[in-house]
This record gives C-alpha cells, structure tokens and sequence, in this order.
C-alpha cells in the first residue's frame, strides 16, 4: 500500500513540475532565439546556400543516370518476379 502511495505522489509531483516548465517557457522567444542561432552559424548559412544553387551539367547527367539504372532495376526485378510467379503457377 505505501508503494502504491508513494507512486501516486510521484506522479501528482511529476505532473506538477512539467506544468511549472511549461508555464514558465515562452516558445515564441524560444522559436526566435532557434532562428537567430541558425542565421549566425556559418555553416548552417553555406548549407542554405549550397540547397539554392542549380545544378550544374554534371549534377544532372549523373542525376539522370541514376534515375535510369533505378528504373532499369525495377524494371528487371518486376519483370523477374513475375516471371518466377508464372513458372510456380505452370509447376502446380
């Protein structure tokens, strides 16, 4: 009995505290000082930088290469798993 007691006063403790934090953070000044952080910091300003900039030619040709050998292996790897699935229903 006293453990379940001493829990429950835990708890009530517990939710008490939170409530206190909660009340006591302005999440407004909290979000505007995040934001100002990230315009200082240099490399987080580089990293913006770099997600505008077009891509170059090469970028591309890479890009699209890619996007074909992906396609190309989706292709086969559907192509293979039907043809495996008409085999087992030919072997039934």
């Amino acid at each position: 009995m006293k453990k379940k007691q001493q829990v429950e006063l835990d708890e009530a403790y517990a939710r008490k505290l939170q409530e206190e934090i909660n009340q006591d953070i302005d999440w407004e000044v909290a979000m505007d000082h995040v934001k100002q952080k990230a315009k200082e910091e240099p490399f987080i300003q580089r990293y913006q930088v770099m997600k505008k900039r077009p891509q170059t030619e090469a970028q591309a040709r890479r890009n699209m290469i890619y996007g074909r050998r992906i396609k190309q292996s989706n292709c086969t790897h559907q192509s293979d798993s039907s043809t495996e699935s008409s085999k087992e229903e030919k072997v039934d």
